[in-house]
């Protein structure tokens, strides 16, 4: 039986980034919140994968969005759902169906960030999206149920 208190390392470091995030955002006279649900499973997924996933979702959100952002970590689907939300306006609807795509580098907006971030996170086996365009903008990386060497989720 997984131990209740049990929290993906992984997990737990990559959302450590986004509070290393928050002294960008004081800067910015911006607020940054975390919500981490209590007994999250164990997730796949690699500390350095999440960090740069993360890193990019907050920082775009910091740069591009408005008002508080919004870091929460939730059980979805049997896996582990990160939302980072903002309160912006969101997505351009012409800008929608390619924000995954790679772009121009050196236009400002439409570079490659959430490309690479979502390339990042198929290579681990996860999932990221936008799951509200806006306004109010969130976008969700989705991460797969791990068990964690040792531990039998069967019964």
């Amino acid at each position: 039986m997984l131990d209740d208190t049990w929290l993906t390392f992984a997990v737990m470091a990559g959302l450590a980034v986004a509070v290393l995030a928050f002294s960008w955002a004081l800067a910015r006279r911006r607020t940054l919140d975390l919500v981490i649900e209590p007994g999250l499973p164990a997730a796949a997924a690699t500390t350095a994968v999440l960090d740069q996933v993360l890193d990019v979702l907050v920082s775009n959100a910091l740069e591009h969005g408005a008002g508080t952002v919004t870091v929460a970590a939730r059980t979805a689907g049997g896996g582990v759902a990160v939302d980072v939300r903002d309160e912006g306006g969101g997505f351009d609807p012409a800008v929608l169906a390619g924000a995954f795509r790679r772009r121009n580098p050196r236009a400002r907006g439409n570079g490659i960030g959430l490309a690479l971030v979502r390339d990042l996170a198929e290579s681990i086996g996860a999932r990221l999206t936008v799951a509200e365009p806006g306004p109010g903008p969130t976008v969700t990386l989705l991460l797969p149920q791990s068990s964690p060497a040792g531990y039998s989720t069967g019964g």
